[in-house]
């Protein structure tokens, strides 16, 4: 299993961070297949070479 690298991986929903640290294993990750056109913040995927995974793309 791979660490995807969150900011701030708690189940506190005053702090938690889904969003990838910078160099995750996961940025560039996800398929060009299937993904929606912006990320959950309405930022424009993808940025970089592929999608990144999850609902956050790293800008």
């Amino acid at each position: 299993m791979i660490d995807p690298q969150f900011i701030n991986l708690t189940t506190d929903l005053a702090t938690a961070n889904f969003s990838l640290k910078s160099g995750s294993p996961v940025s560039d990750a996800g398929t060009k297949l299937l993904f929606s056109p912006s990320d959950i913040k309405g930022v424009a995927r993808p940025k970089g070479g592929s999608v990144d995974c999850g609902a956050y793309e790293v800008q």
